[in-house]
């Protein structure tokens, strides 16, 4: 049991409890493999920080490049699973945050604009420019 399964015993969403059974069921296969007294190693990836093998603790991803480097087809058919639940878990939560009888997060839309703003051609600084004064020492004011 992981640290945050009692907070989601009872999903508001069928697709996240999907997710969640997904998920549960990658773990699963992954315990399973273990406990049949494999040490599964990855090969020099940027999270490693030896050449340890892989444990009960490994995540998603360390799961995910053993199954890609050993082929395993049972964990890639789970990791697959979660990719096709989670994409459709995520069109609903974005449903959920900007729809008007959802969270309506982002605010009604708002049409642009059409005024448009105008510059002025010039300043009154540029329209009548005063001569700046000319250092004695310059040449080209002699």
């Amino acid at each position: 049991m992981t640290v945050m399964r009692p907070y989601c015993v009872d999903p508001v969403s069928p697709r996240v409890g999907h997710l969640l059974e997904a998920v549960d069921q990658l773990f699963a296969h992954w315990r399973r493999l273990l406990s049949g007294g494999l040490q599964p190693i990855v090969s020099q990836r940027p999270y490693l920080l030896d050449d340890c093998p892989l444990t009960f603790g490994a995540g998603i991803i360390q799961i995910r490049d053993y199954a890609k480097e050993s082929d395993d087809q049972t964990l890639l058919r789970d990791l697959s699973r979660i990719q096709e639940v989670l994409k459709s878990a995520k069109a609903e939560f974005l449903e959920l945050l900007t729809t008007r009888d959802g969270l309506d997060y982002f605010g009604p839309k708002k049409l642009l604009s059409t005024q448009t703003f105008k510059f002025p051609t010039a300043s009154e600084f540029e329209k009548s420019p005063r001569e700046a004064p000319c250092p004695r020492e310059a040449p080209s004011c002699r």
